[in-house]
């Protein structure tokens, strides 16, 4: 599976309807082989079907575990290092496994709707990206897929870069041939046009002579250029592990740059008082309202429990929650037991821009979430409520 398709099976369990059974997502690390971790997802399971006091609903979700345990012992690949497995029984039944090539952490959780936070998670670290080697006679253009593993590799490791190659696809296109002028440089842009847009990609690094990829440049379109990350120069007959590991550098200092810039802009319209939502109540509010351009949620957010209006679309997160609406007065309210994954599952639903970072001093004092908006909120009462938890 490449991170197109994990983009789009996210789609998939975001939009999933709601019906009477519940959904148990399920991920498991293929890597672990101490029983023990299964075990112990067997006792969560069973755990939390203990915390369900409706006989059919317990029936429900063993019958889903059932399923998930099955496919674990059956239909799992040798070469998978994770699998998601998202299951629901009862009269519209569904089920969804997803065999990953790099790790996940053992989970399980029981819901009304699929928890994607792990794969949103991962599909934001699991990059890829495509590079066109070049030099004045031949040009290469690879895909470079990376997993999670090999970027912490990178940036905690320094003495283990040298292992970097063993994660990347092999070889998509090749061509020697002597330099034919505007005519090499055109055939070139085509094969990577192609590419790109079949793979989905969103990154591209030119690498090799600089006087080449000057050439190159000239005549990328608007719609290659805008993707181009950044160019590296490389001495001709780099080895494929060299290529990789000199963009691969690069391709994660930009990665963290764009991070930082989204940062950055949040805090400065928190700031001055621009278009942003922050806190987890605030940011649900303007999701369920459609107003979000970007979502900002860091790796240490735990909100707690949500609640929202189904009328006006205010929210309030953490204990005690409210009975009534604060902006409307509704009492037409909906529950969630986990609020960042409701984010998550709206932010997909939504199509906007979501980026997972790492919490800082400054972010955990906007409640590690927050958002950029495109338009104020229609509504102008009380503003979403952060209640807090009691002792």
């Amino acid at each position: 599976m490449n991170v197109q398709q994990l983009g789009e099976q996210i789609k998939i369990l975001a939009a999933l309807p709601e019906t009477e059974a519940p959904v148990v997502s399920c991920y498991i690390d293929l890597t672990d082989r101490d029983p023990q971790a299964r075990r112990h997802l067997h006792y969560r399971a069973t755990q939390l079907a203990g915390e369900v006091s409706e006989h059919n609903r317990q029936r429900q979700i063993g019958e889903a575990v059932g399923q998930i345990w099955r496919y674990l012992d059956e239909e799992v690949k040798s070469t998978s290092r994770g699998l998601a497995i998202f299951a629901r029984s009862g009269k519209t039944p569904f089920m969804l496994p997803l065999q990953l090539p790099v790790s996940v952490p053992n989970w399980i959780s029981i819901d009304t709707v699929p928890n994607i936070y792990h794969l949103v998670e991962l599909k934001d670290t699991y990059h890829r990206y495509v590079v066109l080697l070049a030099d004045r006679a031949s040009a290469r253009v690879f895909e470079v897929n990376l997993g999670s593993v090999t970027t912490n590799l990178w940036l905690q490791q320094p003495e283990l870069r040298a292992r970097v190659g063993r994660e990347w696809t092999r070889l998509h296109y090749q061509n020697h041939r002597r330099d034919r002028g505007r005519r090499f440089i055109k055939e070139k842009i085509g094969v990577l046009e192609r590419l790109m847009s079949q793979g989905g990609h969103t990154h591209l690094i030119l690498a090799g002579d600089p006087r080449r990829l000057a050439e190159i440049r000239q005549h990328l379109p608007k719609r290659l250029e805008n993707r181009l990350t950044d160019t590296v120069t490389l001495s001709r007959g780099a080895k494929e592990d060299e290529v990789v590991a000199a963009t691969l550098e690069s391709f994660i200092k930009n990665a963290q740059h764009e991070a930082d810039a989204l940062i950055e802009r949040l805090l400065n319209a928190f700031y001055k008082g621009d278009l942003v939502a922050v806190g987890p109540a605030e940011t649900m509010q303007a999701l369920l309202r459609s107003q979000t351009d970007a979502v900002l949620l860091t790796d240490s957010c735990q909100p707690g429990p949500v609640r929202w209006c189904q009328v006006c679309g205010w929210a309030a997160v953490g204990h005690p929650l409210p009975d009534t609406c604060a902006e409307c007065g509704s009492i037409e309210l909906r529950d969630r037991s986990d609020a960042r994954e409701e984010i998550v599952r709206l932010a997909q639903a939504e199509h906007c821009r979501l980026d997972i970072v790492k919490s800082t001093k400054q972010l955990r004092t906007l409640g590690d979430c927050g958002a950029l908006l495109r338009y104020n909120a229609a509504y102008s009462g009380a503003p979403a409520t952060e209640t807090l938890v009691n002792d």
